[in-house]
């Protein structure tokens, strides 16, 4: 399709008469476009549906235009929080990967018993995560909290710092423990995977509801695990 465009100077007398030519231009061409759309309806029906349905579709983006424009904004007023927060986990990411605290956890249980046999497998029972008790504070002997952990090849040789907090319902830590693991040699091009177990004695729920463990590994947040605290009915005396 080709645009003409006329500049025709319409100044003095000229200009009723430059009118005139203006408006027998616009109905001679007009005429054609008319006469050249019925030669196309005749000639192909199919394609004269389909320019009606481009010419309404150019229609309804015209008038829903605006609406659009003010739909773009709206996304794009949510897109830009998400975008800093993505970039925030990146740039933290990116810290815990300059210090080598990539390790993942694989294993998170409470148990009553674990070990680790010598050739570095492990044997857990009695795994749980409920504790319950007839009456507050209350305290609970011994638990065993059995984690473990897969690192990344370049990891070999390094020392990590592996920290387990308990939390009670308001968030407040009431054990702490850390211990230090060698990250060991990958054997056959494997992953390696440390395992750790801590033996948490005397542990004292001071009240009902629930708990959490949380692990760490060089202060980097790698999982958790809920431990609920239950409250027995107290038995009626007869």
């Amino acid at each position: 399709m080709t645009f003409l465009f006329f500049s025709l100077p319409l100044h003095g007398q000229n200009h009723d008469r430059g009118r005139q030519h203006l408006s027998l231009l616009i109905v001679t061409v007009a005429g054609a476009i008319l006469l050249a759309a019925q030669q196309l309806a005749e000639a192909d029906p199919a394609g004269w549906a389909a320019i009606g349905a481009c010419l309404a579709c150019q229609r309804a983006v015209e008038q829903g235009g605006v609406a659009c424009f003010r739909r773009a904004a709206e996304l794009e007023a949510v897109r830009r929080p998400l975008a800093r927060a993505r970039a925030s986990v990146y740039n933290r990411s990116s810290s815990a990967l300059k210090v080598g605290a990539i390790m993942r956890l694989l294993l998170l249980v409470a148990a009553d018993c674990a070990n680790i046999t010598a050739d570095n497998k492990l044997n857990v029972m009695g795994i749980f995560n409920e504790v319950r008790a007839s009456q507050f504070p209350a305290r609970y002997p011994s638990m065993h909290l059995v984690v473990k952990l897969a690192a990344e090849l370049g990891e070999y040789g390094q020392k990590r710092d592996l920290t387990v907090n308990l939390h009670d319902p308001d968030g407040q830590p009431i054990v702490s423990v850390t211990g230090q693991v060698d990250v060991p040699k990958p054997v056959g091009g494997a992953r390696p995977e440390v395992n750790a177990i801590f033996n948490i004695r005397d542990i004292v729920f001071q009240h009902p509801g629930p708990h959490q463990f949380i692990v760490l590994v060089d202060k980097d947040f790698k999982g958790d695990l809920p431990i609920n605290v239950v409250e027995l009915p107290t038995p009626t005396q007869a």
